[in-house]
């Protein structure tokens, strides 16, 4: 099984997300997202085979450790893999929560294949379209640009653990209040 350990936001940026979520499934570009049972994240984190009750242990002792932190999504990006998403600006609070999740919980589970969520290869995002044919590139990006207004601020106030596909959600523990 592969579980996803993401950094989850405050109520009203994430619906701001969902809303791109919608209108690239409403005109057919990118639905996955919107119909997946997914909410708007950073994925902090991808692990198979994790001990689900040393993780849970380990994630909400670390969320009492970090306050809620500020986010500002500057652009959009693009992965080759037909992904497109929204990037942050990179912050201390958030490069220090990620390695120190990652640390902690290699001592008692399995990394996946790809290499792209360990520390010195993270790229900080919030996926807004993936799984769609690469000719809807353009048409994604536009979509997004329309109806987000950068920069969008937020507020990171939860870590999740998922599991997927499918996505279900398994728990969550708030960040430390200020």
């Amino acid at each position: 099984m592969t579980y996803s350990i993401g950094a989850y936001f405050d109520h009203e940026t994430e619906l701001k997300i969902d809303k791109i979520w919608e209108v690239l499934a409403n005109t057919q570009i990118a639905d996955y997202l919107h119909l997946s049972n997914n909410r708007p994240h950073i994925t902090l984190s991808i692990f198979d085979n994790l001990d689900l009750e040393k993780t849970s242990q380990l994630m909400c002792e670390l969320a009492e450790e970090f306050p809620v932190m500020d986010i500002s999504f500057q652009s959009v990006g693009i992965f080759p893999s037909s992904t497109v998403f929204l990037a942050p600006l990179i912050s201390f609070p958030l490069m220090k929560l990620q390695l120190k999740l990652h640390k902690e919980l290699t001592k008692f589970s399995k990394l996946p294949e790809s290499p792209y969520f360990l520390p010195d290869q993270w790229v900080p995002h919030c996926s807004v379209a993936i799984d769609f044919h690469p000719e809807k590139l353009i048409s994604v990006v536009q979509q997004v640009l329309e109806v987000i207004h950068l920069p969008l601020d937020g507020k990171i106030t939860e870590l999740g653990l998922t599991s997927y596909r499918p996505v279900v959600h398994l728990m969550k523990c708030e960040l430390a209040k200020k």
